[in-house]
């Protein structure tokens, strides 16, 4: 753990920094859905140019498990046949 933590003595300075802290991980939450849903797109635009969920995987290294799961999500994904996705 680093050191930054020690430096916050004063209980409105730890409640300032806990509050920026705060921020700092919605602003980042928020950036990584956006970022999702970009990837979310270019695995529909790959499917719709004939690209593979494996190489599509390989090249945004995510699991073929994850690619598939945003492909559902968007109503996409492509199902095996004989089996029963219901």
């Amino acid at each position: 753990m680093p050191d930054s933590h020690k430096r916050f003595r004063d209980p409105e300075e730890i409640l300032r920094a806990l509050g920026e802290n705060r921020r700092v991980r919605e602003e980042t939450q928020t950036e990584l859905e956006a970022e999702r849903e970009v990837m979310r797109a270019l695995f529909i635009r790959g499917r719709h140019a004939g690209l593979t969920v494996s190489a599509m995987c390989r090249a945004a290294g995510i699991s073929r498990e994850t690619a598939h799961k945003l492909l559902r999500e968007a109503g996409k994904s492509p199902t095996k046949k004989g089996k029963n996705r219901g």
